[in-house]
């Protein structure tokens, strides 16, 4: 399940959550993440593990919803990502990606225990930076992992103490639902699709990918899931090609999905693909018979990717 991570950003583009405008609206990042943010961030994904976990869709389907992707990072510092990391904000600035991990650890214990190990070790503005291909720092509770320019430019942004959401990513998530646990938004069109491996994925996204400007998407689960996304696209034209390209996706997934499959139809038949204007928004409220069908279908697509 190498690429689930990417899949499921890719779930954020195919699918959405109805009925849900009379929930509080408004996510708001952690604070403690807030300040390593750079102001040229183009991208933000976040999810709020602690939540997560707390649900009967997640004790379901755990194995599946534990992507290695999102592991890697708390399983370098030697710690358990299942039961020490809280939430995990990753970010994107055009060039480098950047993963912040908040959760109950020791700082000063595991810089121990990665430098016994053989990390190496450097000073970067009085912080102690471990490891050469892949960098890691300590912010209190907060762990700053990725390429040792990310990672510096983040110490830079919290120094000069101007590290913050753009503004422009914090308007699209005044949109999403306060309780969503899984959530995106982009203000560089599809910016992760350049990351995704797996080739059906990309074949699929590179149809509509020059046709959207930014993006906004959010996961709720209960029993059930729940799922938004709202596509601004570059004209109306390319509004009209990004939401046949999705109508014809799940088009296809219906015509490929067996007769004796019909809990899976009725899973493709709750997505909405609709346009206003420049916008394609989709819509999906999954219960949780027919999320665990749509959570089989992405499990057989990840097993073909390895």
């Amino acid at each position: 399940m190498r690429n689930f991570f990417w899949l499921v950003l890719a779930c954020l583009l195919l699918s959405a959550g109805c009925a849900r405008q009379t929930q509080p609206v408004g996510i708001t990042v952690d604070p403690a993440f807030r300040t390593l943010i750079l102001p040229a961030t183009k991208l933000l994904a976040g999810v709020d593990w602690d939540s997560l976990k707390t649900t009967d869709f997640y004790r379901r389907h755990q194995n599946d919803l534990n992507v290695s992707v999102l592991n890697a990072p708390a399983e370098r510092l030697g710690i358990n990502p299942l039961r020490d990391v809280a939430k995990v904000l990753v970010s994107w600035d055009g060039n480098n990606w950047l993963f912040l991990e908040r959760g109950r650890w020791n700082p000063g214990d595991l810089q121990k225990r990665m430098i016994a190990a053989g990390a190496a070790a450097s000073n970067y503005r009085g912080r102690t930076l471990l490891g050469s291909t892949w960098t890691v720092t300590f912010f209190k509770t907060v762990a700053v992992e990725g390429s040792p320019a990310a990672v510096r430019n983040a110490v830079d942004v919290e120094s000069a103490g101007n590290g913050e959401v753009p503004e422009e990513l914090q308007e699209r998530l005044r949109t999403l639902p306060s309780h969503d646990q899984i959530w995106a938004a982009s203000r560089s069109g599809l910016a992760f699709a350049s990351a995704i491996t797996n080739s059906d994925v990309q074949s699929a996204l590179s149809n509509i990918t020059g046709s959207v400007s930014g993006a906004t998407g959010g996961i709720y689960v209960d029993s059930g899931v729940h799922l938004s996304m709202d596509l601004e696209c570059i004209s109306d034209q390319g509004a009209t090609r990004v939401h046949d390209a999705l109508r014809g996706v799940i088009g296809f997934a219906r015509l490929s999905t067996k007769d004796d499959q019909q809990d899976l139809l009725r899973a493709y038949d709750a997505i909405q693909v609709d346009k206003k204007n420049r916008m394609v928004e989709v819509h999906a409220d999954l219960s949780g018979d027919l999320g665990d069908k749509l959570i089989g279908t992405l499990r057989s697509i990840g097993r073909r990717s390895r």
